[in-house]
């Protein structure tokens, strides 16, 4: 059985890094029963002092059915270290996810460049090579990307790249390499789809993200502006800019009576699905996803989303899924949800159906596993 080493930032438990975390877990879970997997990952959330609780700390511990995970502490996370957990190991496929981190990827890639790491390495930006992406922190991440591309690096790795938006990035930044393609792994399909009433005039939304620039939910609150039906927003996700945020706030101030907005702050991914199905619809007006985890959910779930044209989810209307429109058009999103707002509770059963059914004919986790193996192959 051939062995993978995952080097990751963040992992289960820790759940603020979003997406990334999302299909590394699904990924490893996919594969767990055909290779041999072990996870080296840091031992806190993003933006967090202290250790994740309940998580033993600087040892190989087992981890779901077959795995096994080290979680290390700061002082670990030398290149010395690295390069022991890549020596003990002895892997035929080191997965590093992330382009800029220090020790997953970073410290991994010299190994492999300068002879110290026989494994193939597999180099998953994760989105990380978006002009979206990069526009944040543009300096700092190009000097990186400059001295990535002079120490020949790129030429000695295999890139793994989510979608076709992805390849053209790798490309763009680092010409003819190699690239094998294999979408985010998402999880299994909900059981069953739970549905709930809906009043014509009335709506409830859901946005869950970092509220950060990219994820673009200044936009959707001034859609909510010129929307005259009864509304309910609930966001969930964690500040990274508070000078974004405040701007959200204060726009928040400025909605007519009819809409109610509440901020739930950070919620553990294991309780996001139960927010998902108490509201009618998802929205996430995003300037940029790979894949776009939250999205995925809560399509599999049954709830229509209301979306930017900047995801691989695209011709939502014409299935009965959601919307996904042209980004930055405020004028679209305030249509999009006076027109939800206005369905009885037959249309939205119609919707909700169709949400399920679009997902469902999109994903195929048989073929998904082949990507995978193509992969690591």
């Amino acid at each position: 059985m051939k062995r993978i080493l995952v080097m990751i930032d963040w992992f289960e438990p820790a759940y603020k890094a979003g997406g990334p975390v999302r299909t590394v877990s699904n990924m490893v879970k996919l594969l767990q029963d055909h290779y041999d997997i072990s996870i080296f990952t840091g031992d806190r959330d993003l933006g967090e002092e202290y250790s994740l609780p309940g998580v033993a700390l600087n040892e190989w511990v087992p981890f779901d059915r077959r795995m096994k995970i080290f979680y290390a502490t700061p002082e670990k996370l030398t290149w010395s270290n690295v390069a022991g957990v890549i020596r003990l190991i002895d892997p035929d496929f080191v997965y590093c996810s992330g382009i800029f981190s220090r020790y997953s990827s970073i410290y991994p890639v010299l190994m492999k460049r300068f002879g110290k790491c026989r494994a193939t390495l597999i180099l998953s930006p994760h989105g990380m090579l978006k002009p979206s992406a990069l526009s944040f922190k543009p300096l700092k991440k190009q000097l990186f990307l400059q001295v990535f591309k002079l120490l020949q690096l790129p030429g000695c790795i295999r890139f793994h790249a989510t979608d076709r938006t992805e390849v053209e990035d790798i490309k763009m930044q680092f010409g003819v390499v190699e690239i094998l393609s294999a979408i985010d792994a998402p999880a299994p399909f909900p059981a069953e789809v739970k549905m709930i009433a809906k009043s014509q005039g009335a709506l409830s939304i859901l946005f869950v993200g970092r509220v950060h620039p990219v994820k673009n939910l200044y936009l959707l609150i001034d859609a909510l502006k010129e929307v005259r039906s009864l509304i309910r927003l609930t966001i969930i996700g964690p500040v990274e800019d508070q000078t974004y945020w405040d701007s959200c706030s204060q726009l928040i101030k400025k909605l007519p009576e009819n809409i109610s907005v509440d901020y739930l702050g950070e919620v553990t991914h294991d309780k996001i699905l139960s927010y998902v199905v108490d509201h009618h619809i998802y929205s996430l007006p995003t300037k940029g996803e790979n894949f776009g985890h939250s999205i995925y959910e809560a399509l599999s779930c049954g709830r229509p989303v209301l979306i930017s044209d900047q995801t691989p989810w695209k011709d939502l209307t014409e299935d009965n899924a959601g919307w996904d429109i042209s980004n930055g058009d405020v004028g679209e999103y305030s249509k999009a949800i006076e027109d939800a707002a206005g369905w009885t509770d037959q249309v939205y059963v119609s919707w909700v159906n169709g949400a399920r059914r679009y997902v469902e004919q999109k994903i195929n986790f048989g073929q998904i596993f082949e990507q995978y193996n193509k992969v690591f192959s």
